[in-house]
């Protein structure tokens, strides 16, 4: 496997914008209909460090790597990356395993297929020892995964760049699972080997706490503007917006918005839909649905729903002759 341990250090005011980033980086890699060599993708917060997130990956070879890299979630990632989201620059370690390591007896617990305590570990070793440190660390490997039932996983890799360096990724069923581990006889033989003068630097270990695996989303069929009636709901439109105003200051706003086939009015109560909705802009609708407003069809997007920019322009011009929001229907009373 060919595997990253990561460090980035999100400034506070970042803090949602990434995190949503980061889920949807998350949920596209481990899609296999969009990343068949993507095998793991961990990542979680520090406990001693707010706003401080650790990452594990990992891929089959260099190539799936590469090919996340050419991803369009990874696109999306770097835009974001771009925008000066950090407070130091992100630490990223690469490292090919050595060995090939198997899930242990921890199952976690959870919708999160196994959310646990995890740690990514850097190893300096003296030019001398790799061969004392590799069957040490090696027999440890052995002994968590084969021994505890509150090991999930341990990873060892060697650094891509200092044939003397390697990484190590851990994960326990909660921090019970690690302070168990930090009990049996296989880590206390590590420890001893370590006594021994085998690192020519102290070791750097970052403990995290895994979040929960981001849902996988499905992809969404988008509708047309002229199949929308006064019972619509959950409606899915890409849309170029014809122009935005304010209804009542700062409160309330009117959006006509439209594709080829029609437009219609947007009741919008949200100052980013508002603000989304600049003249010429292409828009993504997830989940609106239809109200009656004087007897006409307006369009809302309340907390389930979505309106943003789209990811990429929209050609077609709104066909302003069609609008759905000008027929007045007759309300008949129960």
């Amino acid at each position: 496997m060919y595997c990253l341990n990561v460090q980035l250090c999100v400034k506070p005011e970042r803090r949602d914008e990434f995190l949503e980033c980061i889920q949807n980086n998350q949920r596209g890699t481990l899609n296999r209909e969009l990343e068949p060599l993507a095998v793991a993708y961990v990542y979680g917060e520090d406990p001693n460090a707010p706003n401080t997130f650790h990452f594990h990956e990992e891929y089959k070879g260099k190539e799936g790597f590469e090919a996340h890299q050419k991803a369009p979630h990874f696109a999306a990632w770097e835009k974001f990356a771009a925008t000066d989201p950090f407070t130091s620059p992100p630490e990223v370690e690469l490292c090919e395993e050595v060995g090939q390591s198997k899930k242990g007896k921890g199952k976690g617990k959870g919708k999160g297929k196994g959310q646990g305590y995890c740690l990514n570990v850097c190893l300096n070793i003296k030019p001398d020892r790799p061969e004392d440190f590799l069957k040490a660390i090696q027999d440890d490997q052995k002994g968590t995964l084969n021994d505890e039932k509150l090991a999930v996983n341990f990873v060892i890799g060697k650094d891509t760049s200092d044939e003397n360096r390697f990484h190590l990724y851990e994960k326990y069923v909660g921090k019970a699972g690690f302070e168990a581990h930090v009990a049996t006889p296989h880590f206390a033989e590590w420890k001893k080997a370590g006594d021994s003068g085998i690192f020519a630097s102290e070791p750097r270990v970052r403990f995290y706490n895994e979040a929960t695996q981001a849902i996988r989303l499905k992809t969404p069929k988008f509708g047309k503007v002229k199949s929308i009636n006064p019972d619509s709901k959950g409606l899915n439109l890409m849309l170029k917006c014809v122009k935005c105003q304010e209804v009542e200051a700062g409160k309330s706003w009117a959006a006509v918005l439209g594709d080829d086939t029609g437009i219609v009015t947007f009741s919008l109560r949200d100052a980013k839909h508002a603000g989304a909705c600049q003249s010429g802009s292409s828009v993504r609708v997830q989940n609106a649905r239809a109200i009656m407003a004087k007897g006409r069809i307006n369009i809302i997007v309340d907390k389930f729903g979505v309106l943003k920019a789209a990811d990429e322009a929209i050609a077609e011009d709104a066909n302003i002759a069609k609008d759905v929001s000008a027929t007045e229907y007759e309300l008949v009373g129960k």
